[in-house]
């Protein structure tokens, strides 16, 4: 769950509990729950990928290394 998706699950769940708090209370810890892991999980994976990412587009020849600026 990323970016608008997570968004719009954390939308839907305030929504639903606004409309019916009965019936989706047991379900609001594992739905929030999801978005944290989620959260986590991204950060946790988004730089070892980006570096990946910008490695590969080095080594393969761009014209440009993205790591430095240019002059």
């Amino acid at each position: 769950m990323d970016g608008i998706r997570g968004i719009g699950a954390f939308y839907y769940l305030l929504f639903a509990l606004e409309h019916s708090r009965s019936a989706l209370r047991p379900l609001a810890p594992a739905i929030l729950a999801t978005i944290v892991i989620s959260v986590f999980a991204h950060g946790c994976s988004a730089t070892p990928a980006l570096k990946r990412y910008m490695r590969t587009r080095v080594t393969k020849g761009s014209g440009r290394d993205f790591r430095t600026p240019e002059a």
